[in-house]
């Protein structure tokens, strides 16, 4: 693992592991327990699932398309939906555009069983959706 500071809306060091670039050394860990899962097959890391689409305001305004990046796209062999993986700290997981986004991905894919990790310290809280 190769620390280097990130620079974005929250602090964090990215990890670069196996050719892929995480953005904290929690989500590079949870990718370490899914590779030495063998009932689970990491389909995507950073998968993107587009929300809205781009469009051009009669002002001339153009807004730009709304996606959302997930940590990671896997299937459980004891699940038959795929699932959507996201790794996040306590703080993280209340931040308000995490929550908007969350929203709206959970109302547009509902195909999708979606799994929100919260790491902080020692402290591990799952929940499966």
């Amino acid at each position: 693992m190769s620390p280097a500071k990130k620079k974005g809306r929250t602090p964090g060091t990215k990890v670069e592991m196996d050719g892929h670039l995480f953005a904290s050394k929690k989500e590079a860990s949870i990718y370490l327990e899914f590779k030495a899962d063998p009932k689970v097959k990491i389909l995507g890391i950073t998968p993107l699932f587009p929300l809205l689409d781009g469009f051009t305001r009669p002002s001339g305004e153009k807004v730009r398309p709304m996606v959302y990046t997930a940590d990671f796209l896997i299937r459980h062999q004891d699940q038959a939906q795929e699932i959507v993986v996201e790794v996040k700290s306590k703080g993280t997981a209340k931040m308000v555009d995490y929550q908007l986004r969350r929203k709206l991905f959970l109302a547009k894919y509902t195909d999708y069983l979606f799994l929100e990790i919260i790491l902080e310290g020692k402290h591990r809280t799952e929940k499966l959706i």
